[in-house]
């Protein structure tokens, strides 16, 4: 996979799991226990008609990863992007009724979804093992018309069906290699958004890609102690106005951030561009 999936290391080798931290292992550890097998079916997957992928999960003698441990109220995460970052999906076999006791038994996750271009697109495979978050990236390649280049937007601020989401950086200038401090601030007709509700056991998960999807992680965000690289206790109660969270983008480049939320039982998918600098550029 040459230089992907080494973004996913910035999570400071943890992942937040309903408050707790996991130990996560790094992408060539992940490569060294594990073996991830993609399927589709039609094994020529078309844009505009349904896939249904199936990821097998085994361990190095290959066997069925059969350690797996629900983690944000799911077994396997994924998350599917296209090459040019304008489609993205967050999915999971549970909410299409295609985990049985047979394919958990087999490590054999399945679930389907219908992609708008061709080209080239990353599965993003986020699971828990015995207590340590792995994290791997496959690639699929579908036929159809090609994919339109990225329309970046590095404002930071978006509106979404009647929200209005800005996003806020410390510091403002983001730098490779450095934690950057993080919030989303939500707003609905001018007045603060305080009624967020636990989207998949946290208040938001955020989808990070690098440009090209040339790299991802998956990181979650909440109340206040989100921000910090080492977690503090809940803040009871909270439900907004702001959605804190923290990071370390590993290389320079542009990155599109993707939040999600839920608020009256529905979830918003916000996306975010930011371009991250090399260390002390221009000094």
């Amino acid at each position: 996979m040459g230089h992907h999936g080494h973004e996913h290391e910035a999570c400071e080798a943890c992942q937040t799991n309903a408050g707790h931290h996991l130990p996560a292992l790094s992408p060539r550890e992940v490569d060294r226990r594990y073996r991830f097998r993609l399927e589709t079916d039609p094994a020529a997957p078309r844009a505009g008609e349904e896939i249904r992928i199936t990821v097998r999960i085994e361990t190095a003698d290959g066997r069925p990863a059969t350690g797996l441990q629900v983690h944000h109220e799911r077994l396997v995460h994924f998350l599917v992007v296209s090459e040019n970052l304008e489609e993205f999906h967050h999915l999971h076999p549970e909410d299409f009724g295609l985990l049985t006791e047979e394919a958990r038994a087999q490590a054999r996750f399945t679930f389907p979804v219908t992609l708008r271009w061709g080209g080239r697109y990353v599965i993003a495979v986020d699971a828990v093992d015995r207590g340590q978050a792995l994290h791997k990236e496959l690639e699929l390649s579908v036929e159809g018309p090609p994919q339109p280049p990225t329309r970046w937007d590095l404002s930071r601020t978006r509106s979404v069906d009647g929200l209005t989401c800005v996003l806020h950086t410390m510091p403002d200038r983001i730098e490779a290699r450095n934690r950057v401090e993080a919030n989303i601030e939500i707003e609905a007709g001018g007045a603060p958004v305080t009624d967020l509700e636990p989207y998949l056991g946290v208040l938001a998960h955020l989808a990070i890609f690098r440009e090209n999807a040339s790299g991802s992680a998956h990181t979650h965000g909440g109340g206040p102690e989100f921000a910090h690289q080492h977690f503090h206790k809940p803040t009871p109660g909270y439900r907004g106005p702001k959605l804190y969270w923290g990071h370390v983008f590993k290389a320079p480049g542009r990155y599109r951030i993707f939040a999600q939320f839920r608020r009256g039982g529905r979830v918003y998918t916000v996306p975010f561009d930011v371009e991250v600098h090399a260390p002390h550029e221009g000094r």
